[in-house]
């Protein structure tokens, strides 16, 4: 028998987190559930126990950055799936910004990491950078 697991997840959730985006593109016509995530039609948007993320990339892991880190790769992953629309994304990065800032991020930080996202970030929300799944003995 073999196992199967993915890399590159610093952290995991241990109860369910609970976001209300602002940006009413992001509202789903329809109800998306994943194993991890659930968007509603509302713009509730929730990361299940056990979701996973990585960080904000490149940047310290200051405590103010990780609940607008774990929406913004949350919002990511429903772009790579197909569950929103690529188009979208910089709506995404906005929902990032506002939550920085909701979690004591210093203004200026907080834009400054948006405008790096929103140049570089793109290839994120690709389905070719969907987690690989390795296969261990």
């Amino acid at each position: 028998t073999t196992m199967k697991y993915k890399k590159g997840y610093k952290y995991q959730l241990t109860e369910d987190e609970v976001f209300q985006l602002t940006c009413k593109e992001l509202f789903p016509t329809h109800h998306i559930s994943t194993r991890f995530i659930e968007l509603f039609v509302d713009g509730t948007y929730v990361s299940k126990v056990g979701y996973a993320w990585d960080g904000v990339s490149g940047f310290p892991d200051l405590e103010c950055l990780q609940t607008g880190g774990a929406l913004h790769d949350g919002l990511y992953q429903l772009m790579r799936e197909g569950h929103i629309d690529r188009s979208l994304r910089a709506f995404a990065d906005q929902e990032m910004y506002i939550q920085f800032v909701k979690s004591g991020c210093n203004k200026n930080l907080a834009y400054s990491l948006k405008e790096v996202v929103e140049s570089f970030g793109g290839r994120f929300t690709t389905a070719e950078n969907i987690k690989k799944i390795h296969i261990a003995p």
